[in-house]
């Protein structure tokens, strides 16, 4: 499983989700604003389920601004994976290098969704 420490920790849903990356305060100020006008219009958050909490691995300040205005999260979720794959994502990787990642394990039950949708994250 993912272990690493993160920096954003939030109650969603009553559970305790936490996100890869830290925040800006000024970027998920206005996220907020957009969203609360607009909606959600983005990409849905990558998400893996550990048990007892969630990990967002895509998202940080989309996720923040939408759990200040209450509103629901689209969500992808990462297929279970072995320890040996988890291993491969629990090190440090930009963008690119967990697309490669997912890319290499494009022959698991659910991954497809989940390349998708990291792409879209590049390419936003």
């Amino acid at each position: 499983m993912i272990d690493r420490d993160t920096s954003l920790s939030l109650q969603i849903n009553g559970r305790t989700t936490l996100t890869m990356n830290g925040v800006d305060a000024g970027k998920v100020a206005r996220i907020r604003d957009s969203l609360a006008t607009n909606g959600w219009q983005g990409r849905p958050v990558i998400m893996v389920d550990c048990g007892d909490h969630v990990i967002a691995l895509t998202g940080s300040h989309r996720l923040a601004a939408a759990h200040d205005l209450g509103l629901t999260v689209p969500v992808v979720w990462m297929p279970e994976l072995n320890s040996d794959q988890w291993d491969a994502l629990n090190e440090y990787c930009d963008d690119m290098d967990r697309l490669r990642i997912f890319e290499a394990l494009a022959d698991v039950d659910g991954m497809a969704d989940v390349i998708d949708v990291q792409r879209a994250e590049i390419y936003a």
